[in-house]
């Protein structure tokens, strides 16, 4: 059965930038989602930009339908005042209007493409995991393989030895 979804208009979309040493792989476009929310902002897209030099990006863009371009403002303050701690941020740059035709998804829509890209993450993750730990059981098997055969060759030895002595300490008699 399908859903009738009635989507706001967006009348205000605002993008900025925060920029830094460290602000990608530390969860900060989840983190960017959860201020979204908690500010009431309608429309969001937070882009993660390919490092340029020392620096990383992360790429904001935000919407609001008419009337509430105060939200944005406040979402602005939030980011600015919540950095994660993990996060080495040089700037934020200044919210400015964003005049592009390029549609801004609605806040849920975002946080549904972020949770199947992180998702996708963990999955490949796991399965790399599963593989190394598998490979190393390979090899732990290995050692316990050769830590046996040695153990079975100092036995072996220590039994020679105690042989000889007995048949030496007999000889002495």
């Amino acid at each position: 059965m399908s859903e009738l979804r009635i989507v706001p208009t967006i009348k205000s979309k605002v993008s900025f930038r925060i920029v830094g040493t460290k602000t990608q792989g530390i969860g900060y476009r989840a983190h960017i989602a959860s201020l979204a929310i908690t500010s009431g902002v309608e429309f969001l897209y937070v882009e993660n930009i390919p490092k340029a030099g020392k620096f990383e990006r992360v790429d904001i863009y935000a919407g609001s339908s008419e009337g509430k371009e105060e939200v944005l403002a406040k979402f602005y303050e939030k980011i600015k005042k919540n950095i994660p701690k993990d996060a080495k941020v040089s700037k934020i740059t200044p919210m400015k209007n964003y005049h592009s035709e390029v549609t801004i998804p609605l806040v849920r829509d975002f946080v549904a493409l972020l949770t199947a890209g992180e998702l996708s993450k963990g999955i490949k993750y796991i399965s790399d995991s599963g593989q190394q730990a598998k490979e190393g059981f390979s090899n732990l098997q290995i050692g316990v393989e050769k830590l046996d055969a040695g153990v079975g060759k100092l036995n072996t030895n220590i039994n020679k030895g105690f042989r000889s002595v007995v048949k030496e300490l007999r000889k002495s008699r």
